[in-house]
């Protein structure tokens, strides 16, 4: 369509499209996060008995996401990874380990729970 001025005015799709396709060209580019691994402190948890809490501390420079926290059921509870910890809660006796990942990497925790026995009556 002409408008008189030598133009050709093109519909706002095309426009829109354009927009969009130089965004996503410029995507990659702008990304700034380099994966390093993923580290967990302490890397075993021991516990006494159930119903103790302790914290694992995470160590991933740079990573702004969420954590997946995997294993460990019936053995002990988490709470969501807060400010770079992690909560875990002894529930009963057992052993297991704990796999924390991000999109990139991941790390593993060994987990011990004994169960201590008052005196028999």
């Amino acid at each position: 369509m002409g408008n008189g001025s030598g133009m050709t005015s093109r519909p706002l799709g095309w426009v829109t499209f354009v927009f969009v396709a130089v965004l996503a060209s410029c995507a990659p580019n702008d990304v700034n996060y380099t994966p390093i691994p993923l580290s967990a402190s302490p890397s075993t948890l021991t516990f006494s008995a159930p119903g103790i809490t302790q914290a694992v501390t995470l160590s991933d420079p740079g990573f702004r996401g969420t954590y997946t926290v995997e294993g460990c059921a019936g053995i002990v509870t988490m709470g969501a990874v807060a400010n770079g910890t992690l909560s875990v809660t002894s529930a009963a006796a057992g052993t297991c380990m704990l796999t924390i990942s991000n999109t990139s990497t991941s790390t593993t925790v060994s987990v011990g729970v004994t169960a201590v026995h008052g005196p028999e009556i």
